[in-house]
C-alpha cells in the first residue's frame, strides 16, 4: 500500500509537468480503462477500471471512504 500511495502522489507532483503523452502513460499505468459519459444537469460521470496490480489498494480507499 505505501508504494502505491508513493507512486500516486509522483504522479501528482509530476502532473503539471508532463505533455499529454505522457499524461496518458501515467494513466494507463494504473488504470485498464477509462470512460466519461455526460450528464445532462451534473457535468461528467467517470469510470475507471484500476490494473489487476491496483485493484486492492482502490478497494482499500473506497472501504475507508464507506467508513
Amino acid at each position: 500500500m505505501d508504494w502505491c500511495r508513493t507512486q500516486l502522489l509522483d504522479l501528482v507532483s509530476g502532473w503539471d509537468a508532463a505533455d499529454d503523452s505522457q499524461r496518458s502513460q501515467l494513466l494507463s499505468n494504473l488504470f485498464a480503462s477509462i470512460e466519461a459519459e455526460s450528464l445532462r444537469q451534473r457535468g461528467l460521470r467517470f469510470i475507471a477500471v484500476p490494473r489487476a496490480a491496483w485493484r486492492a489498494f482502490f478497494q482499500l480507499l473506497a472501504l475507508a471512504r464507506e467508513t
